[in-house]
């Protein structure tokens, strides 16, 4: 369904370590109808996983996708990328047709 970078596996890792909390399950990746091109992307430590998720593990991490973000992130990849002005987890989404100029919403 998507495919993570080992760079970007590594740097969850390493949040997940450093929260510290055994009943952290994974991380949590979605898509809210919200943002000025009408979709952002979502990325949260989760402790539920449901029986409707899309569950699978890559690294040691194991991420989680709720249904109806399943269909606006299908073909993605996730990276980590750091630069000399700020660090972060980057969405590369085949589906996207145009992307706000902050880069922090999409439309499909």
């Amino acid at each position: 369904m998507i495919d993570v970078t080992d760079l970007a596996i590594q740097k969850m890792k390493e949040m997940i370590e450093a929260r510290n909390d055994p009943d952290t399950k994974g991380i949590r990746i979605g898509v809210n109808s919200k943002g000025c091109s009408g979709h952002s992307y979502t990325f949260e430590y989760t402790n539920i996983v449901y029986s409707t998720d899309f569950v699978f593990e890559k690294g040691g991490v194991t991420l989680v996708i709720d249904l109806k973000s399943q269909f606006y992130i299908v073909g993605s990849t996730i990276d980590y990328e750091e630069t000399q002005f700020a660090s972060g987890f980057k969405f590369i989404n085949p589906q996207v047709t145009s992307e706000c100029g902050c880069g922090k919403s999409f439309s499909i």
